[in-house]
């Protein structure tokens, strides 16, 4: 860590090989930087500390998600505050993630539906919750780049 704060070029590399396998054992991590283990586990509860490294998370597929209706819901929660409303739409079988955002928008919902008609449904469903949210559909035509890396408490 550089006297400001920020990782160095050894920080950028853990990070960048955690960030590539969360799972990889602190032995290999330690000789991939060419360092002891113990200096790469304190250098990762510093990073953890400071913020750097905010979780480890595990990357799911759910079998026939790709045969699925993908679309991200541009969703207006109806209810204040917003926190329990963001925890039912967790909750809902169909979404696998959940952006709370700033904007004419509460959040942006990740889904994955059998269908269009089952998209529909969905919305409709949101709409009669206890949290009233107006939820516009936006399905996916096609997925570019790697999958998102994400903080604490988004999933």
């Amino acid at each position: 860590m550089k006297p400001d704060g920020l990782p160095d070029a050894l920080d950028r590399k853990i990070l960048a090989a955690l960030s590539a396998d969360a799972r990889i054992s602190m032995t290999e991590l330690a000789r991939r930087v060419h360092l002891s283990r113990p200096a790469v586990q304190a250098r990762i509860a510093r990073l953890e500390d400071n913020g750097a490294i905010r979780g480890y998370h595990a990357d799911i597929h759910m079998p026939g998600d790709e045969d699925g209706q993908r679309a991200l819901l541009m969703a207006r929660i109806g209810v204040r505050p917003c926190a329990p409303a963001l925890d039912y739409l967790m909750g809902q079988p169909e979404v696998r993630q959940v952006w709370s955002i700033a904007g004419p928008q509460d959040a942006t919902i990740e889904v994955i539906t059998r269908d269009a008609a089952a998209l529909s449904e969905l919305t409709d469903r949101l709409a009669a919750s206890p949290y009233r949210i107006e939820a516009e559909a936006r399905p996916v035509l096609a997925a570019f780049g790697k999958p998102s890396r994400t903080g604490p408490g988004a999933g």
